[in-house]
């Protein structure tokens, strides 16, 4: 027995919805890494969803690029809240359950970075340059959530098998 039409174009909407939401949170990181000059190497879709491969920034470039995401839904679902509703509650749970600090989330890379940055006084790193005098550091090189050493920080490289990286699977 087929579903009633109303619930197929409901579960649509929904869908339709989601991915839009997914798309605008993604532009929303490719957008600011572009304005704060770090070069985005390559946007696709995987099984868990889209994401982007760019390269390392600095710890605070790297916290207002994870932010990017949420805020943009946040602010899609304030703007949507009273003329479209369903769309305004997958924003509003998109971007405030990507805060929560957890594996692959924009959370998880704003308190990687923000670690980075209180530590950056004693242990070398340069806070607006993110580079180091001694050791080498983490970055953030995948929004969906892939972290790494750099093999040489005093370059920005992606981590995803690049040359000049560790070969890792992302």
């Amino acid at each position: 027995m087929n579903p009633p039409p109303e619930i197929t174009l409901t579960v649509v909407r929904l869908l339709v919805a989601s991915a839009v939401a997914l798309i605008l949170h993604e532009a929303a990181h490719v957008i600011a890494a572009t304005a704060l000059g770090v070069r985005v190497k390559r946007i696709g879709i995987s099984w868990r969803g889209p994401f982007i491969v760019r390269e390392a920034g600095a710890p605070k470039v790297n916290i207002w690029i994870a932010l990017a995401g949420p805020v943009m839904n946040l602010l899609l679902a304030a703007l949507f809240w009273n003329a479209v509703p369903p769309f305004a509650h997958i924003n509003l749970i998109l971007g405030s359950s990507n805060l929560i600090p957890m594996e692959g989330s924009d959370g998880l890379r704003v308190w990687t970075a923000s670690r980075q940055l209180r530590t950056s006084t004693t242990d070398g790193i340069h806070p607006n340059l993110g580079e180091r005098n001694r050791g080498s550091s983490h970055a953030i090189s995948r929004e969906s959530g892939a972290l790494g050493r750099q093999a040489d920080p005093s370059f920005s490289t992606l981590l995803c098998g690049e040359s000049g990286t560790e070969n890792r699977q992302c």
